[in-house]
């Protein structure tokens, strides 16, 4: 179901929903996309501003492309291998703080995240990505970001005793980001993330201003507190450990993760969309 503007209007003038990203500044895309939201506050809906103006997402998605291109974060090749259900989920999320990608298996929801995070940070001033997803998917960001762009590298939350002889501290990988002036791509599996997760909290290092949660409907764990009562009656509350009580839970971790006060853009990917059944999940 899509929701208008109007019925969140003023939730969403609070949260200012409507950013512009470093590459529709220096694209000179704002006003005429902002002129074309104007459109889109007269509808009803989502849905019939994007069937409205089709080609005009698929040429502005192209040029963010085309833009990634020259900044050297994308290699040209894929800008011609993008398909239009690609360029317009780009061009759609590009202004916004947030974008959930919705794409059948096999149709480059990898691809259309990558680019989304690549668009939305400021290399310049040392902003970072982090992915969230299952360890079974993770591979999957490791072994194609290479192939989507020469420069940026991909740093993976490895187990030790997964790790390899040339895997490198995440100090070290934010170091040579810093250097070479290209942003760190942080991946991480949500199973490792309670033994594993304070590295990423506690490195003062990292700034991650860009989340994505791939295939976001295996986050939907929203018991993340347990309750406690005290000896006067009252009530107090505390994070949830695992079952073997060492350990903080999954979602616990995650949830940390996802309000860092640097985060500015989220994004989630998944094959499968949400009913009315599911969407508690998904709130959760």
């Amino acid at each position: 179901e899509w929701i208008t503007r109007k019925e969140i209007a003023a939730e969403a003038e609070a949260l200012s929903p409507w950013t512009t990203s470093p590459v529709e500044k220096e694209l000179g895309l704002v006003d005429h996309f902002e002129s074309v939201t104007g459109v889109y506050l007269e509808e009803s809906t989502v849905g019939n501003w994007l069937r409205a103006y089709p080609e005009l997402f698929a040429d502005k998605g192209r040029e963010i492309c085309e833009h990634l291109c020259f900044s050297d974060l994308l290699n040209r090749e894929w800008v011609e291998k993008l398909a239009p259900h690609q360029l317009k989920a780009i061009a759609f999320g590009a202004t916004r703080p947030w974008q959930w990608i919705i794409f059948p298996p096999g149709r480059g929801k990898t691809l259309t995240g990558f680019v989304l995070s690549m668009c939305w940070i400021d290399v310049r001033n040392g902003q970072d990505v982090l992915i969230l997803g299952p360890a079974e998917a993770r591979r999957s960001w490791t072994r194609q970001i290479p192939r989507y762009s020469c420069n940026v590298k991909p740093w993976e939350l490895t187990p030790k005793s997964m790790r390899k002889k040339d895997w490198i501290p995440l100090g070290d990988y934010i170091e040579q980001c810093r250097t070479s002036q290209l942003p760190a791509f942080i991946v991480a599996g949500k199973e490792s993330l309670p033994t594993y997760g304070r590295e990423l909290l506690d490195n003062q290092d990292l700034n991650i201003t860009c989340l994505g949660f791939d295939e976001i409907h295996v986050f939907g764990d929203r018991k993340r507190w347990s309750q406690i009562a005290e000896a006067d009656g009252g009530v107090s509350y505390e994070k949830k450990l695992s079952a073997a009580g060492e350990l903080v839970k999954q979602c616990v971790m995650v949830q940390e993760l996802s309000v860092l006060p640097s985060i500015e853009h989220r994004f989630a990917t998944s094959a499968t969309p949400y009913g009315s059944g599911k969407r508690r999940r998904l709130y959760a």
